[in-house]
């Protein structure tokens, strides 16, 4: 199975991605609101959502609006012991996107166009998600490239403007443009069906650590399209995109040690796999898993 694209609403959490305004003194870990940041951020990484919340506070508010867009998602979740909020995630999205911060315009940009904590107008989603992309924000890039090969909120497929935002994301360093323009050249959307492109593209994507190339590329071994078939390689890569926690990624694994292929056959860590995909919508892996 073939993992697709992340809709807009797909998280953004990431610390490397965001430009850096000045650094300003304060309180924080180091003297200063960038260290705050950061080690918010290392918070976040390792699960202590509620220490994350208060340091990215701290410099968010100290001006350091790098903060800002990953705190407003923690007021979008609730998480960090804060109540939901979207109204305020909103807010926090508008002032880091006003200070030119890339991922606070990409924050900005899919906050508009999915309504949440304002009210949706996807016409500016686009467009402050088009300028956390030229800041150089190569997840907004990709989100763009979904958005027109998708049709999705009501735009019309583009499959030529879905394909220069993904080379866009390529150019800004982010693997899932990779995904994204690789993923198109092995179905043939908009293109004409490359499968050595693909692999290339795949391959690439999956070194730099995204899941869905992961599974991509376990695809494009396991049947031979652009290279030889090669079960072993196949197993390789879907492992590879289950460790990342990619649901289809973990359905292909487990299918691959249900039946031995690949890997020695062991049904109890197939087990584990498929319920990891099927908590998390695969109905393949519910149903492998009512045979049991």
């Amino acid at each position: 199975m073939i993992a697709r694209m992340f809709a807009v609403s797909a998280v953004l959490l990431c610390a490397s991605a965001w430009s850096k305004p000045p650094s300003k003194k304060g309180g924080c870990p180091g003297g200063d609101f960038e260290a705050c940041f950061k080690e918010g951020m290392k918070a976040v990484d390792t699960g202590d959502e509620v220490k994350a919340a208060k340091l990215l506070e701290k410099a968010c508010t100290g001006g350091f609006f790098r903060a800002c867009g990953p705190l407003g998602t923690m007021h979008a979740q609730g998480h960090g012991g804060l109540p939901v909020n979207l109204t305020k995630a909103y807010e926090l999205y508008a002032s880091a996107c006003e200070a030119r911060s890339a991922g606070g315009c990409v924050y900005l940009g899919r906050a508009l166009l999915n309504g949440h904590g304002v009210k949706q107008d996807v016409a500016l989603g686009l467009e402050k998600m088009q300028t956390g992309c030229e800041l150089g924000e190569g997840e907004g890039c990709y989100l763009l490239g979904t958005v027109y090969e998708y049709g999705e909120l009501g735009v019309t497929v583009d499959f030529a403007r879905a394909l220069d935002w993904y080379q866009k994301a390529i150019d800004a360093k982010a693997a899932s443009g990779q995904f994204g323009l690789g993923t198109m050249y092995l179905l043939g959307r908009g293109v004409e069906v490359n499968h050595a492109l693909a692999l290339e593209l795949l391959g690439k994507a999956c070194t730099s650590g995204e899941p869905r190339a992961c599974n991509n590329l376990g695809e494009m071994h396991l049947k031979g399209l652009g290279t030889k078939k090669d079960a072993s390689r196949a197993a390789d890569a879907y492992e590879r995109s289950c460790k990342e926690k990619e649901p289809v990624g973990c359905q292909n694994f487990a299918l691959m040690l249900d039946a031995g292929r690949g890997r020695p056959r062991d049904k109890k860590a197939a087990q584990k796999h498929f319920r990891f995909a099927c908590d998390h919508g695969q109905q393949v892996s519910c149903d492998e898993l009512k045979k049991k």
